[in-house]
């Protein structure tokens, strides 16, 4: 195999991997909008807090944790 082809097996791939990234994410869209509480947690979320649905109760997102900057 050359490396001509082993890029374009490579590109192949990532394109497929954004595509279905990109309709898993429409889907989710999708799902959000149906309802007011999508709506109200879409809303929430761009302010950095998440509602949760079965609580119906706000709650911050749990923050990732941060490589250092030695690693």
């Amino acid at each position: 195999m050359t490396i001509v082809e082993v890029e374009m097996r490579v590109r192949e791939r990532q394109a497929q991997f954004l595509t279905e990234v990109e309709n898993e994410h429409l889907l989710h869209l999708a799902f959000q909008r149906r309802t007011w509480r999508g709506r109200i947690a879409d809303a929430l979320y761009a302010l950095g807090q998440k509602f949760d649905p079965q609580r119906q109760v706000l709650r911050t997102p749990t923050p990732r944790a941060v490589p250092c900057q030695e690693c």
